[in-house]
């Protein structure tokens, strides 16, 4: 609910302001360039957009850059609340790593500036618990594949993910609680087994190691349950 207030604030903020700076251009403006400021207030009516990336959507539609760039340029837009929105969108639908929803927000496909980014995720993100969103991120992890403990810690430092050691490390401890690591080994060895031909020795080798990391416990009991 706060969020959606404070889109509305924006989008109010938007419309009186444009309206104020922009009646002083309209006259000199050419049909395309009016026509792309109408259009670019339209796509920001209905999501937060960076600055960058309307930019784009109005090229995709057709208009040069010199008009879009006009478009973008006769608006008042709060960039900074716009990063705020679209990092507050992204944590109500998937399970992000303070690192990774920032440079998620400063990817080519959304476009904010590191400054932006950054104000974006730490405002939206005040009441957000890491350590929970890596337990949710490994418990994702844990449906769809065969993970061994220190794998899946792995995966979610990996500069893809970007969680911190801690809260990879209590992620997966409370993801894991009911886990049976032998388990997991068993369905590694056997989608193993399924790519290529392995020996005894062989498939043990493989689960322990480092990119897989089942002990080695955990390993010879796996491939002895096959």
């Amino acid at each position: 609910m706060q969020n959606r207030t404070n889109w509305l604030r924006s989008l109010f903020v938007l419309f009186f302001m444009t309206a104020v700076f922009f009646t002083g251009r309209i006259e000199s403006a050419s049909a395309d360039q009016a026509q792309a400021v109408a259009d670019a207030l339209k796509y920001l009516s209905t999501s937060p957009y960076s600055r960058n990336a309307l930019i784009d959507r109005l090229e995709f539609d057709g208009y040069t850059h010199d008009e879009a760039e006009y478009a973008v340029s006769s608006i008042y837009v709060d960039w900074y609340q716009m990063a705020t929105d679209t990092a507050a969108s992204y944590l109500e639908v998937s399970d992000y790593s303070y690192n990774g929803l920032v440079r998620r927000l400063e990817s080519s496909t959304d476009g904010f500036t590191h400054e932006e980014a950054v104000y974006g995720v730490e405002t939206a993100a005040k009441n957000v618990d890491w350590s929970d969103m890596a337990r949710r991120r490994a418990a994702f992890y844990l449906k769809s594949s065969a993970f061994s403990e220190a794998g899946l810690i792995r995966q979610l430092e990996s500069e893809m993910i970007g969680f911190t050691h801690e809260q990879a490390v209590k992620g997966v401890e409370a993801a894991s609680a009911d886990v049976d690591w032998v388990e997991m080994a068993k369905r590694r060895a056997e989608a193993l087994q399924q790519s290529g031909a392995f020996s005894e020795l062989g498939l043990i080798s493989q689960l322990e190691s480092p990119t897989v990391a089942f002990t080695h416990e955990q390993a010879v009991s796996a491939v002895a349950e096959l």
